[in-house]
């Protein structure tokens, strides 16, 4: 567990215990401390370590136990999945160590059977309270300064995530922020999610089996969701950056265009993403299909702030077609 209670310092420390029960009576009981830098997961995943010590103690104390079945109860089925796993994970090493105990074991007494069983914490086994009440005890008096602290893989990641967070969010204030993205989508500083214009892919829609077991196909609707192409993210994010194939990224990008290149099919003097997101009368049925709501239409800035109104850009950008090639090639100026 991890746990600050009754540390004068206040720090959050992790640690692990384990008792060893025979015959109903607590035999054993060892306990260790790991330092600041373990989640909880990490100390449930090296319970194992002390509860393999006072394993080790029982059976050379008491050799002639050796035929026994040993039940070792852990509170949690993920720690059990990976205490033992040997295969590349965040405690791999640990794991590798727990299964070389384990072989030290089962080859010094061959007739000793270990089972590992999950047993919700929240039961009413009075193990789990002694182990608690002597981690508490552990976290309590470890001496820091002492301590030799795991170099825990899982706390690295998040120690270097919160640093990367720290200075793209210092850059975010720092900078002007006056390109045409952060007038659009990136409207606030990065907060470790991903953003809502990030779309993940969906898994094929799953048939379905009617009462003569025959498949059905999804309604339409599910299936216009599940995929958009990829000319159609391309022109997401054109859109959002500015790159988009529009009369205003003519004007600035071909200096010598003519009025009829840069002017909206509409009518309209310049063809701007705003333009035809929000006003062109050419797509007013779409917009209204997908970017109004409750009959109005939403603010442009609004559009690209959460994943269920891109995916309703997306559906716009996808029926129809717009700004995705260019309406003329030509040299530029």
């Amino acid at each position: 567990m991890v746990s600050n209670r009754n540390r004068v310092d206040g720090k959050q420390v992790g640690a692990a215990s384990a008792v060893l029960y025979h015959k109903g009576k607590e035999y054993k009981h060892l306990e260790t401390a790991f330092g600041e830098s373990v989640t909880e997961t990490d100390t449930l995943i090296r319970s194992l370590t002390p509860a393999l010590g006072t394993l080790t103690a029982f059976l050379a104390a008491e050799p002639s136990q050796a035929h026994i079945l040993i039940n070792i109860l852990i509170p949690s089925g993920t720690a059990i999945n990976k205490t033992l796993n040997a295969t590349p994970h965040e405690e791999q090493e640990t794991a590798l160590r727990h299964l070389a105990s384990l072989g030290e074991l089962l080859t010094a007494y061959p007739s000793t059977r270990i089972r590992l069983q999950w047993l919700p914490r929240k039961g009413s086994f009075v193990g789990f309270r002694r182990a608690k009440q002597l981690a508490l005890e552990a976290i309590r008096t470890t001496d820091l300064t002492t301590l030799d602290e795991p170099q825990m893989i899982g706390q690295q990641k998040e120690k270097t995530k919160e640093q990367v967070m720290s200075l793209l969010t210092e850059r975010w204030h720092q900078n002007p922020r006056t390109s045409h993205a952060y007038r659009t989508a990136l409207l606030e500083p990065p907060n470790g999610k991903h953003h809502p214009t990030f779309q993940p892919t969906r898994e094929k829609p799953q048939l379905n089996m009617n009462a003569n077991n025959q498949p059905t196909h999804p309604d339409q609707e599910e299936q216009a969701k599940a995929k958009f192409s990829r000319l159609t993210h391309s022109t997401l994010y054109r859109f959002i950056t500015g790159h988009a194939f529009t009369g205003e990224y003519t004007q600035r990008f071909y200096p010598r265009h003519t009025p009829d290149q840069v002017a909206c099919l509409c009518g309209s003097p310049v063809e701007t993403v705003e333009h035809v997101l929000m006003h062109c009368p050419l797509y007013t049925d779409a917009r209204r299909k997908y970017l109004f709501a409750n009959g109005h239409p939403r603010l442009f800035h609004q559009i690209f702030n959460h994943p269920e109104r891109v995916r309703d850009v997306l559906c716009f950008l996808e029926e129809t077609g717009t700004c995705a090639k260019p309406q003329a090639i030509w040299e530029p100026g």
